[in-house]
């Protein structure tokens, strides 16, 4: 119930720039993805059936292409450093969260991963250029929580967040206007059909993508928003942001979630 503050995390990122480049230049927070819509946890939808409330993002990197009809919301414009993230964490597959963490490989986690565009728009083509080690998200389901990010992550201009899971996460929430909200996921193969081509009418067969990786986005999913965002403080150059980063990352170590909104 209710907001909490997050004014620690940002002061302390502030603090952290203020040492790391020259006094005339001033810390500014960015909170890549976040469009008029607030984040929440996602919910089924009235009616919806346990199989056909699918929030479940399963062993996959997917990328928010459209959020309240903004384009790659969670584009870098500015050089800085990615310090925590944001999620609404479902609550709706406490029932099943045993079977989950069984066909999934594990507890429910995620991480931000940073992607590279390739060749024209179109394509949706990327390149992983940087990742956050994994957060388990079991303890806080049913919730909104921003996680400091044990590994803070430099970033220039042109990149894009995305979210990734190496098991699963209740974080899509779905049945959202179709011309407003999207996203995409990589094509996969399927292992069952050897040198079948790839296709995505079973995504939950995929992997996340590690860094290097290069793969066509080629899975669309209108009316489906992943709900996660990436708190950044941008920097004059992308030195200063290699710099604060390394500072970042060892405050962040002693740092807790925080929650958001139930």
């Amino acid at each position: 119930m209710g907001v909490m503050r997050r004014s620690s995390l940002a002061a302390a990122a502030a603090s952290l720039l203020a040492a790391a480049v020259p006094a005339t230049a001033s810390a500014t927070e960015v909170q890549l993805g976040q469009t008029s819509s607030p984040l929440v946890a996602p919910t089924c939808p009235p009616g919806t059936s346990a199989a056909n409330c699918t929030i479940l993002l399963t062993k996959m990197t997917g990328v928010e292409t459209m959020s309240d009809s903004t384009l790659f919301p969670t584009r870098v414009k500015q050089p800085g450093v990615l310090f925590a993230m944001t999620l609404g964490i479902s609550s709706a597959a406490k029932a099943y969260v045993s079977s989950l963490d069984k066909t999934y490989g594990g507890a429910p986690s995620a991480e931000l991963t940073v992607l590279r565009p390739l060749g024209s728009a179109g394509r949706y083509r990327f390149q992983v250029v940087a990742q956050s080690p994994a957060q388990t998200l079991t303890a806080y389901q049913g919730s909104v929580e921003q996680f400091p990010l044990a590994q803070a992550l430099p970033v220039v201009p042109g990149e894009i967040v995305a979210l990734s899971t190496g098991t699963w996460a209740p974080v899509l929430a779905i049945d959202q206007s179709k011309t407003s909200f999207a996203y995409r996921q990589p094509v996969v193969a399927t292992p069952q059909t050897p040198g079948a081509k790839p296709s995505c009418w079973q995504t939950t067969l995929g992997t996340p993508l590690s860094i290097g990786n290069q793969n066509s986005y080629g899975c669309n999913y209108a009316g489906t928003r992943i709900e996660y965002t990436a708190t950044e403080v941008t920097t004059p150059t992308p030195s200063a942001a290699i710099r604060l980063s390394r500072r970042i990352s060892r405050e962040n170590r002693h740092r807790r979630p925080r929650t958001i909104r139930r």
